[in-house]
């Protein structure tokens, strides 16, 4: 699904390569945090991913997932071999997330296309979004009649 993304984003041509962890289980992540011996295992089968990557030509390495994300931040792992640095997803999109709603303050609520693809759901899903969101999209108007 990762490569996917890239190819629709078309950022294909600059994706060096994807090499994978060795885990028997993803589940194993969780002891990753309390038990020090399998959260080195992990960072190890990370970093050996990594350096494959940066073998492959990456000038830069992303995990894929949130949790090895998050453990790697947590024993401080922030580069893989000849000091290529790992990006992590989690600490980029809040300071991505940061920069749009200031963006949008800035450019008085025009930072974002509501057309093609950010465009707001249709009114059709709004109710269910609702549901369990609250009250997303205010400006869309709900399929459902007002009491």
């Amino acid at each position: 699904r990762i490569v996917e993304n890239v190819t629709r984003y078309q950022l294909d041509k600059r994706l060096a390569a994807v090499n994978r962890m060795s885990l028997d289980r993803i589940n194993d992540l969780d002891a990753g945090f309390t038990d020090k011996k399998a959260g080195q295992r992990i960072i190890t089968q990370f970093l050996k991913a990594a350096d494959k990557n940066v073998d492959q030509g990456a000038e830069v390495v992303i995990a894929a997932g949130g949790v090895v994300m998050a453990m790697l931040a947590h024993f401080g792992v922030h580069e893989a071999s000849r000091g290529t640095p790992i990006l992590n997803g989690i600490t980029a999109l809040v300071k991505m997330g940061e920069m749009a709603v200031k963006l949008d303050r800035i450019m008085g609520g025009r930072f974002t296309s509501k057309r093609l693809q950010y465009a707001p759901p249709g009114s059709d899903q709004i109710d269910e979004i609702r549901k369990y969101y609250g009250d997303v999209y205010p400006t869309v108007k709900s399929k459902r009649k007002a009491k």
